[in-house]
């Protein structure tokens, strides 16, 4: 494997708060940051996922994720892509989105649910990749070879084929503290990634919020993509409101169903989008707080802007309905979009409710 040989290094909470500007220095040409784990819920987050996407983002440090795979069954494996594809939306990848395959006791049927998982992920515009150990891949994936592979072998010699090898996990590198996971990698991805971003026009995939209305007699299906190719996953009947949160290629993804519906067949209902820069009011009293989410802690008056306490006559923390701010960031949470205004973040749309007009 002689050429291009990139220092990667992969990372996960169990680094706890990573020093990026010390890894950069360091010589670190990119990260392949953990996601997450599992089925998608927000308590199988990685707990460090944001903080260290967002450090690679302001240092200039290429970067790709991975999400960890428990599933046994193809239905889990539809529910971890769509748990990476969360936890990425509003990220931009140099690096490809990883199915980490090494959980002991689900050997059997890994290629298919591979093939589910990083389907999806190339659905929603992505670069799509599988992990696992040589073993693995000699006795369980053997057939998997339509994308790229990352191997991990503590040897001298990878013996096989690959885009990535992780050679250690006794690695040493300034600003992680303890043993760091380190990787040859012999591919350009920062170039490749780039180029279909550009020339292929990579279908883009939108973070929306609206309810919408199942409008054909026969139904729509439910499927695992956003498209026909797709398996089906449930149908469901005329009449039938759903939440659309994320658009692709006149697919939308019904959170309640876990899947994508044609849109052709849906009646959009209302919706509530915002732009950076624009001023929006309060339609309710809103707390406001240090991040995108009801687990960040809630600001103090002595905390907001002076804007903002004007805005609190109560001393509470809490801005008065019908306060004019001013929209300087928008991140989706799952279902819900929170604002981040001068003072803080606070709940645009929660719960199908919105909250900010």
């Amino acid at each position: 494997m002689a050429g291009l040989n990139r220092f990667i290094i992969d990372v996960s909470h169990h680094h706890g708060t990573i020093d990026w500007e010390a890894v950069k220095s360091a010589g670190v040409e990119g990260a392949i940051i953990r996601c997450g784990y599992g089925m998608d819920q927000t308590d199988q987050d990685d707990k460090q996922w944001k903080r260290n996407a967002d450090e690679c983002t302001r240092l200039g440090i290429p970067f790709g994720a991975y999400l960890y795979s428990y599933a046994d069954s193809t239905a889990k494996a539809h529910s971890e892509a769509q748990h990476a594809l969360r936890l990425l939306a509003g990220y931009k990848l140099s690096y490809p989105v990883y199915y980490d395959l090494e959980e002991a006791g689900t050997e059997s049927g890994a290629e298919e649910r591979a093939r589910i998982f990083c389907e999806a992920v190339k659905a929603a515009g992505y670069m799509p990749g599988v992990y696992a150990n040589k073993n693995w891949w000699d006795n369980y994936l053997s057939g998997l070879t339509e994308y790229t592979r990352w191997v991990a072998r503590y040897n001298s010699d990878l013996g096989m084929e690959a885009d990535m090898w992780q050679y250690t996990s006794g690695g040493s590198v300034a600003g992680i503290t303890g043993r760091v996971d380190l990787n040859h990698c012999y591919r350009d991805f920062p170039a490749e990634i780039g180029t279909e971003s550009t020339e292929q026009s990579t279908p883009q995939l939108a973070q929306v919020n609206y309810r919408a209305k199942v409008n054909t007699p026969s139904g729509v299906n439910v499927r695992s993509g956003a498209g026909e190719s797709y398996g089906k996953i449930t149908a469901i009947a005329n009449g039938t409101e759903i939440t659309i949160t994320k658009e692709l290629n006149g697919w939308g993804y019904a959170q309640e169903y876990g899947g994508w519906v044609s849109l052709q067949y849906t009646q959009k209902l209302r919706s509530a989008s915002y732009m950076v820069g624009q001023d929006y009011t309060l339609l309710d009293n809103m707390n406001v707080r240090t991040g995108p989410g009801t687990n960040y802690a809630r600001k103090s008056h002595s905390q907001l802007t002076a804007g903002g306490q004007a805005a609190d006559p109560d001393k509470n923390g809490s801005l008065q309905k019908g306060t004019r701010v001013t929209c300087q960031e928008v991140k989706q949470v799952g279902a819900d979009i929170w604002m981040r205004i001068p003072s803080g973040w606070i709940a645009a749309v929660s719960k199908g409710k919105v909250y900010i007009a």
